[in-house]
């Protein structure tokens, strides 16, 4: 509300969203997939294989997938609060719901991984801690990746305009 509204040409959705949005997903896939790929690969399974001979074990790759997609996303929540200064500035309490939406989030990931009923019906299978702590580490890389590039937006445009 301190900034003035966007002019009523502008797009909501440009090239400079759409090129972090590829980054950030890319970085934190690429870390879910990797932490998948080691889970098949204790299990037996090597590149090149059509599938991972052991149901439980190809379970847990893909939720390590879904979770790792989520925590990644937890941390574009916080970086995406503003577009170019930094998210350590703001006070995580300025927006009281979003703790409540983070707690929802986990409720749902929690039933969805660890309610036996509910795993049949999504494909998953329980995690390990390790896995966990992993996972919980894509949260904090997307939001410092997000906060790099702001930081390094802010320069280039500090000194565009110094040589301006």
């Amino acid at each position: 509300m301190m900034k003035p509204p966007r002019k009523s040409g502008t797009r909501l959705i440009n090239v400079s969203t759409l090129l972090k949005g590829l980054y950030v997903g890319v970085v934190v896939s690429a870390g879910a997939i990797y932490l998948a790929f080691h889970v098949w690969g204790s299990g037996g399974w090597v590149l090149g294989q059509s599938n991972v001979s052991d149901a439980v074990v190809y379970a847990r790759g893909t939720t390590i997938v879904m979770a790792g997609i989520m925590m990644g996303q937890l941390g574009n929540l916080f970086s995406a609060r503003t577009s170019l200064s930094s998210a350590f500035r703001l006070s995580p309490f300025r927006n009281r719901w979003i703790f409540l939406g983070i707690l929802a989030q986990f409720a749902i990931m929690a039933a969805i991984i660890y309610i036996p009923f509910l795993q049949p019906l999504f494909g998953t299978a329980p995690l390990l801690p390790l896995d966990l702590l992993f996972l919980l580490l894509l949260a904090p890389a997307a939001l410092l990746l997000e906060e790099l590039r702001k930081m390094l937006t802010r320069k280039l445009s500090r000194a565009s305009r110094a040589s301006l």
